[in-house]
């Protein structure tokens, strides 16, 4: 006599579900009072670079408002920038923009500087005159030259991108 088992297996097929970890990313953000329709760019370096690069840049564009509002730029993942240099306004006919604070976010650590705080840790170039008072950047252009208004980091913005930026 011949015994044979045969068992019966119900085959699940398990659906496998592709998971995307995403990585933090670094952000900036601007409150700004911004009056007319704007296009604004923050450059940046990485470690071991000295010169900004165009190919190190993040855009956002603005709509103007009599209201103060809050531009976001977020980097590319894996970008963990050593300095930064913010292009204010590419609009010539740009009323005065008054910068209310500037927000850093890496993971889980911020920095913040607002209002007058600002100016410590960012210079404006020779098109912006500072009004250290309100916080706001009247624009020079100057004749000859491309309007390109613009603030570079500080040596302490420095030191707090590190302080952001290492594990």
């Amino acid at each position: 006599m011949c015994l044979s088992l045969v068992s019966c297996k119900n085959d699940k097929v398990e659906e496998q579900k592709e998971v995307i970890v995403k990585k933090p990313a670094f952000k900036v953000a601007l409150d700004l009072l911004i009056k007319k329709d704007d296009s604004l760019q923050v450059f940046y370096c990485e470690y071991g670079e000295t010169e900004f690069d165009g190919a190190k840049t993040v855009w956002s564009s603005v709509k103007g408002s009599e209201e103060m509002q809050q531009i976001t730029f977020d980097f590319p993942e894996d970008v963990l920038p050593t300095k930064l240099r913010i292009d204010i306004s590419k609009n010539k006919n740009q009323d005065p923009i008054q910068v209310k604070s500037i927000n850093l976010n890496y993971k889980d650590k911020n920095f913040t500087a607002k209002d007058t705080m600002f100016f410590q840790y960012f210079i404006p170039n020779d098109q912006i005159d500072w009004d250290r008072k309100s916080s706001t950047a009247n624009f020079k252009p100057k004749e000859g030259t491309s309007f390109d208004p613009q603030f570079g980091s500080r040596e302490i913005m420095e030191l707090e991108l590190q302080k952001l930026t290492n594990n």
